[in-house]
């Protein structure tokens, strides 16, 4: 990378949000439950984001990075997947953890 494209990359806000939409249905019977499964996501993985539609039917997610370059931008996408496949199980845990 020459000086030009280091400092226009430095102008840059280096920052991506990956999303997993729609992971999870939720049954009407169960849409006061899925926020609160959310909130208990975002505070046990912290960087993960659990999401409600609007019809409270779908539960999606997101995690969130900041990179400093284009490698640690590579290395971030590359885990996003890994991250995120997990989130369904965790879901699926916490949602029957708080039913109990």
């Amino acid at each position: 990378m020459n000086e030009q494209e280091k400092l226009e990359w430095d102008e840059e806000e280096n920052y991506v949000p990956v999303i997993y939409p729609q992971f999870a249905e939720i049954a009407e019977s169960e849409d006061t439950l899925a926020p609160a499964v959310c909130n208990k996501q975002i505070r046990d993985i912290g960087f993960v984001k659990g999401y409600v539609d609007q019809t409270f039917r779908r539960a999606s997610a997101s995690c969130e990075f900041f990179y400093t370059d284009e490698n640690g931008l590579l290395e971030c996408l590359e885990r996003s997947p890994l991250i995120l496949g997990v989130i369904r199980s965790v879901f699926r845990q916490a949602k029957k953890g708080l039913c109990d």
